[in-house]
């Protein structure tokens, strides 16, 4: 079950607590929740709270079953749900659900898959891997003074350089909110680099993109990226710049 909800937010299934989160900034938090054992033959109940010191808590949400033979049964939010005001004591008592009359149908604000949450089912249950870019290069055999590497990603990377790891981070650029600031890192890579070919790659991963902590806006996967720029200084003064862009990659 993949559930979008306003900051604060619970779901029972059959009157058995399955999950709750607490406050998350704010933020439209996804979350996939595995619901097979509280499910039964016959008619069952799901209860979503979404609620928040907002005038219009709004929660978006589908239970996905899929059986033994092969098939798939997708029971989305929608107007066929039915939803009722609970004032805020209520939905933070531990009996909310006893509470819940159905008598009003739910206001559909847009459909499962729709903009502007668009289908979060998809980025759950088909993440992207991690992308590999790479190229080739040729360096002459001069003296060389200095080898800098200063990259930045929206999502986390790995650099090497010749099969050699460069830096000694790992999940670079760490933490932060890409929608406000990219941090960027400056590595020394003079020793990595040889006369010939050399190959350089960088592996690209989501990392905390998208991730509802500290207020990080959702972002979707796809929009994970990679920039760097490999400067070497030759002894005679002479400076060569590789920057990442369509050539090579």
């Amino acid at each position: 079950m993949a559930a979008e909800s306003a900051p604060w937010s619970a779901i029972r299934i059959n009157e058995r607590h399955v999950d709750a989160a607490t406050r998350i900034s704010g933020t439209q938090a996804v979350r996939s929740l595995p619901v097979g054992d509280y499910l039964r033959g016959g008619t069952n109940r799901l209860a979503l709270l979404s609620w928040a010191s907002l005038p219009s808590p709004a929660a978006i949400a589908a239970l996905e079953l899929r059986f033994d033979d092969g098939s798939i049964q997708r029971i989305p939010s929608g107007q066929a749900w039915r939803c009722c005001a609970l004032t805020i004591a209520e939905a933070r008592g531990g009996d909310w659900e006893a509470k819940l009359d159905d008598s009003t149908a739910c206001v559909e604000y847009c459909a499962f898959g729709a903009e502007p949450w668009d289908d979060q089912r998809a980025r759950l249950d088909h993440p992207m891997p991690p992308v590999v870019l790479r190229r080739t290069f040729e360096l002459p055999s001069r003296p060389i003074a200095s080898a800098t590497v200063t990259a930045t990603a929206i999502g986390v990377y790995d650099m090497e350089i010749n099969g050699r790891r460069v830096g000694d981070d790992y999940l670079a650029p760490g933490w932060t909110n890409p929608q406000k600031a990219a941090r960027v890192q400056t590595y020394d890579a003079a020793n990595l680099l040889v006369p010939g070919t050399n190959v350089w790659s960088a592996t690209v991963a989501k990392g905390w993109v998208g991730s509802p902590m500290l207020g990080c806006e959702p972002t979707r996967e796809d929009e994970k990226s990679f920039r760097a720029e490999l400067v070497v200084r030759y002894a005679d003064g002479e400076t060569l710049s590789l920057p990442t862009n369509a050539e090579g990659w």
